[in-house]
């Protein structure tokens, strides 16, 4: 039995979290992938779904509390 059931990736934007994710996942059969930037891309084409916000401002303009509440969905 794995003595770790989680792993947490957390870094910059385009620095290599999701690839790395993937490449670890391979090695690790039946883990699940959640993906907290996936969520809060969801949840802003939810609410702008023209793009009439860019994603880079609606994320700056989230705030701390918005942020544990995505974090809990992950």
């Amino acid at each position: 039995m794995a003595k770790y059931k989680s792993i947490i990736l957390s870094g910059l934007p385009a620095s290599g979290k999701s690839t790395l994710a993937a490449m670890t996942q391979e090695g690790m059969p039946g883990w699940e992938r959640h993906s907290v930037g996936g969520l809060w891309r969801a949840r802003w084409k939810e609410e702008h779904p023209n793009g009439e916000v860019k994603f880079k401002d609606y994320w700056a303009s989230q705030t701390p509390e918005a942020n544990l509440e995505v974090d809990k969905q992950a």
